[in-house]
């Protein structure tokens, strides 16, 4: 039973090191939707994201198509994050409950 026991604290060490990892990265990502919108034949991006109560719209500047594609590619970046960590912290849930009462 103690080998059990060593393995799920093992494992929920882990679970807790990727979480700190995948905050990490989130953290690192710039925060909000990405929105490009079309002037003439310029193209402009922004950023939008919630403080509290107001919606806030950050202004890039001009953007070329290969800029839009980074921003694009970190924006997917930061959903799969988003799901990996939510991932993990039903991972630890379990394995903290599964270790309840054996310390």
């Amino acid at each position: 039973m103690s080998v059990l026991i060593s393995v799920l604290q093992e494992e929920l060490g882990h679970a807790k090191r990727l979480e700190k990892k995948y905050q990490k990265s989130l953290s690192e990502l710039p925060q909000g939707s990405f929105i490009v919108r079309k002037v003439g034949s310029k193209q402009y991006g922004y950023l939008t994201r919630r403080d509290k109560s107001r919606v806030i719209q950050e202004y890039l500047g001009l953007m070329e198509d290969s800029t839009i594609a980074k921003f694009r590619e970190q924006v997917s970046k930061k959903k799969k994050y988003k799901d990996l960590l939510k991932q993990v912290k039903a991972q630890i849930k379990i394995l903290e409950r599964a270790l309840r009462g054996t310390e």
